[in-house]
C-alpha cells in the first residue's frame, strides 16, 4: 500500500497560478485514495476561494479572515495528522512534474531516519546558456556579444562567480570564476531559433576548461590575453532554483545550485542540511519529534529554521534529482523587495538565536540592535544634511524590523535553552555542513 499523503499549498491571491498547480497535483501519478490536498487560503481577494469548491470538489479547502503568512498557514494543516503517513508542501507557483510525488515518497521510506524529502527546483522559464566546467585556474569573463551586439548588462551570471575579488577595482566589468560555472540570458528576449554567443575570455595563467551547451561541449584555450571565443545555440536550457538547501558562510542559509543552468550537475541524489518548504515531503514522526514551523515567522527562513532543528534530533534530509518542480521564484512577496528583506533579514537572526553556535547567536544579536540603530541615526543625519531625500517610511521600516525581533526575542532565547536537553548533536556540528555556493 503507498504511504498516505496530505498535500498541503497556500494561496495568497494566485489566482491561475494557483488553478494551474491544483490540476497538476490532479494528474499526479499517485494513488488518489491515498492522497488528500488541502488549500489553505490567506485571505484572498482573488476570488478563487468557491472556485476552487465548485471546481475541484475533492480539495479541502482552509479559509482564512487575515494573512496568516507562510508559517501559520501551512501549520494550520498541520496540526490533525492521524491516519496520515507524510505531509508535502508545496508553493502555489510550483508546477510539479507527475512522478514528482512518487519519487519522494519511494526515498522516504527506504530509510526510517529521513525525515524529508526535497525536490529539484527548476525556474520555470527556458534560457539560452553556457557553463564553463574543470576550471582549476581563475579565467575571466570580460565582455558578452549576443548576435554581435554587446549584451553583457542583460546576462544572469549564477553565484559561483566572483564579482568583488580578482576583478575588484577593475575599469571595466569583470566576472571571475575559480570554479565552475556558468551564465545565462532569458529566451523570451529573443525571437531567435539559435543564438550566436561570443565571449572574451582571459585567464590568470594558461589553462584549458571545457564550455558546456545543450548543443555539446568542448575544451577552450583560455590564455592571458583577452580573445574572443564563439559558441552557436540551437537548444534552450533550465535554470535551478534550489537542489536542496545549504548553509554558507556567516551561518546563511540558501538555495544549492540557485542560479545555476541545469547542465547535469546536481543529478547526484545526497544528504544536505535544509530543505525548502517550496516542494518537499515530510515524514509525519519527523514533525511529531522536532514540531512544525516557527508560528512568529511568517514568511522565510521558517524551513531553514525547521531542518537545522530537526538536524539537532538526528534527522536526516534527502536531496532527489528525480522529482522535479517548476517554479516562479518570489511569486507573492517579490525577490528584493522591503517585504522580502523584512523578513529574510529578521529571521535569518532569530533562525541564528534559536540554533547557532554561542558566538554566532550573540553576533546576531547585538548586530540586529546595534546596525538597525546605526542605520536610522545616518538616515536621519543624512537627510536633516540635505545630502539625500530619504523618506520618513525608510526609518520607520527599519524600527519596525528591530522591534518585531526584539519582539521576538526572548521566546527564541527560550527556545534555545529548552531544545538543549533533547539535541542529540552539539551545536557546533553546522560547522561541518558549511559549504561555498
Amino acid at each position: 500500500m503507498a504511504p498516505k499523503i496530505r498535500v498541503i499549498l497556500l494561496n495568497y491571491d494566485g489566482g491561475e497560478v494557483t488553478t494551474r498547480c491544483l490540476d497538476a497535483l490532479g494528474a499526479l501519478n499517485y494513488p488518489e485514495e491515498d492522497l488528500e490536498i488541502v488549500m489553505v487560503d490567506n485571505a484572498s481577494i482573488d476570488g478563487l476561494v468557491w472556485r476552487v469548491r465548485r471546481d475541484y470538489p475533492k480539495v479541502r479547502v482552509i479559509e482564512n479572515l487575515t494573512n496568516e503568512g507562510f508559517a501559520r498557514g501551512n501549520n494550520q494543516a498541520m496540526v490533525d495528522l492521524a491516519g496520515i503517513d507524510a505531509v508535502a508542501l508545496i508553493n502555489n507557483d510550483c508546477i510539479p512534474h507527475p512522478d514528482w510525488l512518487l519519487h519522494l515518497a519511494d526515498r522516504m521510506f527506504s530509510d526510517e531516519k529521513t525525515g524529508a524529502t526535497c525536490s529539484k527546483m527548476l525556474f520555470n522559464k527556458q534560457v539560452w546558456g553556457i557553463e564553463f566546467a574543470n576550471v582549476n585556474e581563475p579565467i575571466c569573463i570580460s565582455n558578452i556579444r549576443i548576435n554581435g551586439k554587446d549584451s553583457l548588462p542583460f546576462v544572469q551570471f549564477d553565484e559561483r562567480f566572483d564579482q568583488s575579488g580578482l576583478g575588484a577595482g577593475s575599469p571595466t566589468p569583470q566576472h571571475w570564476m575559480t570554479q565552475s560555472a556558468s551564465f545565462w540570458i532569458d529566451s523570451s528576449q529573443f525571437d531567435d531559433v539559435s543564438l550566436e554567443i561570443s565571449v572574451l575570455l582571459h585567464g590568470s595563467v594558461e589553462t584549458e576548461v571545457v564550455a558546456t551547451t545543450q548543443d555539446g561541449s568542448g575544451a577552450i584555450r583560455i590564455s592571458p590575453e583577452p580573445k574572443w571565443h564563439q559558441f552557436t545555440l540551437t537548444k534552450k536550457s533550465r535554470v535551478i532554483n534550489n537542489a536542496g538547501g545549504g548553509v554558507f558562510p556567516g551561518l546563511f542559509g540558501g538555495d544549492l545550485g540557485f542560479k545555476e543552468l541545469d547542465m547535469g550537475q546536481r543529478e547526484a541524489e545526497q544528504d544536505v542540511f535544509a530543505f525548502c518548504g517550496g516542494a518537499v515531503l515530510l515524514r509525519r514522526e519527523f514533525l511529531e519529534d522536532v514540531g512544525v514551523f516557527d508560528s512568529s515567522y511568517f514568511l522565510y527562513y521558517e524551513d531553514f529554521d525547521l531542518s537545522w532543528r530537526g538536524k539537532r534530533r538526528g534527522w536526516t534530509y534527502r536531496y532527489v534529482p528525480q522529482s522535479v518542480v517548476l517554479h516562479e521564484h518570489a511569486f507573492s512577496s517579490g525577490a528584493g523587495s522591503p517585504f522580502f528583506r523584512f523578513w529574510v533579514d529578521r529571521n535569518r537572526r532569530l533562525t541564528l538565536v534559536k540554533n547557532a553556535p554561542f558566538r554566532a547567536a550573540l553576533k546576531a544579536t547585538a548586530g540586529a540592535v546595534i546596525w538597525g540603530l546605526r542605520d536610522c541615526i545616518q538616515m536621519i543625519l543624512r537627510a536633516r544634511a540635505g545630502k539625500n531625500s530619504i523618506p520618513k517610511s525608510a526609518v520607520k521600516h527599519r524600527l519596525r524590523q528591530l522591534a518585531s525581533f526584539l519582539k521576538a526575542l526572548p521566546s527564541a532565547v527560550a527556545f534555545r535553552y529548552s531544545s538543549s536537553r533533547h539535541a542529540v548533536v552539539r551545536r557546533r556540528f553546522v560547522n561541518d555542513w558549511i559549504t561555498r555556493r
